[in-house]
């Protein structure tokens, strides 16, 4: 049973036929049919559990409902348990208000306050997981942004596979022909929320493809202003904004979700067959550079380096990856991509492949097609200088 504080029973003595003298009733019940577990919390006895339902029309059960959920709501501060008993209530009521003010909360929340609620209300971001299930089927609307606010407590409590489960029953909510009033901007709010997540590492093929469809609200001038609304929101997340369009800063966070060169690999492969003007606007990010630290730097870093810490890396996997990216980053003429490439290469000779002589080579490669002066190369080179 769970477990309430004493003014929402005073609360629900309102709803018709009211309680005359709410508190004193109350107080009689404590003890005999009302159980004290904490200080201001309560919980009925298992003796009365479902009674309510035999004394009660349906109508008043939803009220019941309906004013639990609303009451909740209705607090300026409200707890992870809160949250879950308003999810509960509000769904028992089919109270699309509740659900609605209650997935908005959910969306726009502190990341921090969705971990905790992802952590005391665990059923959140296992609810309705399996092909064809709903969180709420009387209102396509209604059961997407409880998708969102679902996949948002999952993603801050790194519950990976939920999330990405969650992806799917949204994906599959918008592509039924029978939820067509489902329109741009709804999508573009699903699109938005899917991309703008740093917690979990999201298969760079489905991100990119998502990023891809949002994409093609670009010419739309009310779509595309939906969306720079939606960025603008996202800044406080630490997504750059300076001299990038939203697109190419959503981009840049895959050098943040990546897990690994496997997924280093995917992504290449996503670049490659998206549409060649998609790609030339998304990769001018891998040569972005804020505070002295490039875009391309932190995607090929990050990919080889979290192989290593979990002891994965493959010396011969990893040059062939890094090859490509080379060989990309030529064909594509993103500089920063290649020197990156090179240089991580150099590194993983020298530190994994016991091949220092090929390390310098490798360097000498990179002088002779990006320059003598490039910094980044001279760095590296000095690096073994000391050595």
């Amino acid at each position: 049973m769970e477990q309430f504080p004493r003014q929402i029973s005073l609360d629900l003595a309102h709803i018709s036929p009211s309680l005359p003298m709410p508190g004193e009733s109350f107080d009689c019940l404590v003890g005999p049919w009302i159980e004290r577990v904490g200080e201001d919390s309560y919980r009925v006895s298992p003796l009365l559990q479902n009674e309510g339902n035999k004394v009660l029309s349906a109508p008043e059960v939803k009220a019941v409902h309906e004013a639990i959920a609303s009451r909740i709501l209705g607090r300026k501060r409200v707890s992870p348990t809160e949250v879950g008993m308003a999810f509960i209530h509000a769904l028992l009521a089919k109270s699309e208000g509740a659900l609605v003010q209650l997935a908005d909360g959910i969306l726009f929340s502190e990341p921090e306050a969705l971990r905790a609620v992802g952590d005391v209300v665990s059923w959140i971001p296992a609810m309705a997981l399996q092909p064809g299930q709903n969180l709420y089927r009387d209102n396509p609307m209604v059961d997407l942004i409880l998708r969102l606010a679902q996949y948002r407590v999952a993603a801050a409590s790194r519950q990976s596979d939920k999330a990405l489960a969650i992806i799917d029953r949204t994906f599959e909510l918008l592509d039924q022909e029978k939820y067509l009033p489902l329109n741009k901007m709804s999508r573009i709010l699903a699109y938005s929320t899917f991309l703008n997540t740093i917690e979990i590492p999201i298969p760079p093929g489905r991100s990119v493809d998502i990023l891809s469809r949002l994409m093609d609200f670009a010419e739309d001038e009310e779509a595309f202003s939906e969306i720079l609304n939606n960025f603008k929101k996202m800044e406080r997340a630490g997504v750059p904004m300076t001299g990038l369009s939203p697109f190419q800063a959503l981009f840049s966070l895959e050098a943040a979700r990546i897990s690994g060169l496997d997924d280093l690999d995917e992504l290449l492969s996503s670049l490659e067959h998206l549409n060649p003007r998609k790609r030339t606007h998304l990769i001018y990010v891998l040569g972005y550079e804020d505070e002295d630290v490039q875009v391309a730097d932190l995607l090929i870093g990050s990919a080889w380096v979290r192989d290593a810490t979990r002891d994965r890396l493959e010396v011969k996997k990893a040059i062939t990856v890094l090859r490509r990216s080379l060989e990309l980053g030529r064909a594509w003429q993103v500089h920063a991509l290649s020197r990156a490439a090179f240089v991580a290469m150099s590194v993983i000779y020298d530190e994994y492949g016991n091949a220092s002589q090929t390390a310098l080579q490798t360097l000498d490669e990179a002088e002779n097609e990006l320059g003598a002066d490039d910094a980044r190369v001279l760095i590296s080179e000095r690096r073994y200088f000391y050595i």
